[in-house]
């Protein structure tokens, strides 16, 4: 065997092993458990327009994620504000399947008092987060939460 024919069975000896290994890992990265979390304010219209706080999760990987109870608020210091009551027309575990998203409203006025109760006051960073079945935590960017803010000026848009 020559030194070229020798070095065209090492190159292609590599890419075969570079292939293999891109392969797995695209694998690996399809049949994990992706999600993305939001966390934004927004405004419902019910019988007048008010403000909420809207946390969002999203499917975008090919696996169903099973949701389960606690959801709710990462806080600064990395404690949690954890919600086991939810509405009414939402059950837990709830199976979120490829492509699905799951959405549960807050009042603000309420989140801002409960974190009050904690000692927060003024603007503080605050995530989105939930919790599957195999304790994985899904949480979203954090958002500046003006507590002092949203207890002054209420939920009602007038």
């Amino acid at each position: 065997m020559s030194i070229s024919q020798l070095i065209i069975n090492i190159i292609l000896g590599l890419l075969a092993l570079y292939g293999a290994i891109l392969s797995t890992y695209i694998h690996i990265k399809e049949t994990n458990y992706r999600s993305k979390v939001t966390l934004k304010f927004g405004i419902t219209i019910e019988i007048e327009p008010k403000r909420t706080l809207l946390l969002s999760i999203f499917n975008i990987g090919i696996r169903p994620i099973s949701l389960r109870l606690p959801y709710g608020f990462e806080l600064p210091d990395k404690s949690d504000l954890a919600f086991i009551n939810p509405p009414l027309n939402i059950k837990f575990p709830y199976l979120l399947e490829k492509g699905k998203s799951l959405k549960i409203t807050f009042k603000p006025t309420e989140i801002a008092k409960q974190l009050k109760e904690k000692n927060y006051k003024g603007i503080i960073k605050l995530k989105g987060m939930y919790i599957d079945e195999l304790d994985n935590t899904y949480k979203s960017k954090p958002i500046n939460f003006n507590i002092d803010k949203i207890l002054q000026i209420g939920d009602s848009i007038k």
